[in-house]
């Protein structure tokens, strides 16, 4: 009767994601992604909703989506950020005070 050999994993994964948690500036990623994640929300939010009040009021869509309309899609990314920024800055200050009680 012949043996089998046992393949051993070439990498330690457990090691590998261990020793990259580590290096990863962890606490840095998660509030960037946090606020990215919030922003896109908050910019598909306003941006369905500002298409679907002007279909509402019977305008062209294509012309919101057109050149004609980029204007208004490069103030909606400020007034995004601008909202993001307040909700992100709440978010984080009701974190603190948490951590303080």
């Amino acid at each position: 009767m012949v043996k089998k050999a046992k393949a051993e994993p070439v990498i330690n994964w457990k090691s590998f994601q261990k020793n990259t948690l580590d290096f990863l500036p962890t606490s840095a990623l998660k509030g960037k992604a946090l606020w990215l994640g919030t922003f896109v929300y908050i910019y598909l939010g306003l941006g369905g909703g500002f298409i679907t009040s002007c279909l509402f009021l019977n305008i062209n869509p294509t012309l919101i989506l057109s050149i004609i309309g980029a204007p208004i899609w490069i103030g909606l990314v400020f007034l995004s950020k601008k909202i993001t920024d307040i909700v992100y800055e709440y978010n984080t200050d009701t974190d603190k005070s948490d951590t303080n009680n």
